[in-house]
């Protein structure tokens, strides 16, 4: 059974990422890596170009943001995880929550 795309439901062939945000293309908390130009969501702490890694420029003290209240930092590999995760989901690290933070 053919999908809606194949049927013509949707008409705009030009649907992209750089169309789901603001008149610019982003939505609030994407940032753009200052070492390779590329546009990553907000809930991203380093850039996900491949072969780039770059970390999130610092917001200041406190969370970037866009991340919902309740998250929480892992300490292994500082990766920020939604409030609901009790592990890690960075891929490799899988690190329990910790029990308080600081």
């Amino acid at each position: 059974m053919p999908g809606p795309w194949s049927a013509g439901a949707i008409t705009d062939n030009n649907a992209s990422r750089k169309r789901r945000g603001g008149p610019d293309g982003l939505s609030e908390g994407d940032w753009t890596c200052p070492k390779c130009d590329n546009v990553n969501f907000a809930f991203r702490t380093t850039c996900n170009m491949k072969k780039c890694g770059t970390p999130r420029p610092s917001l200041g003290p406190n969370q970037p943001s866009g991340v919902p209240d309740g998250s929480w930092t892992c300490n292994k590999c500082e990766n920020i995880n939604y409030p609901f995760r009790t592990v890690c989901n960075k891929k490799g690290c899988g690190n329990e929550r910790p029990t308080s933070e600081k």
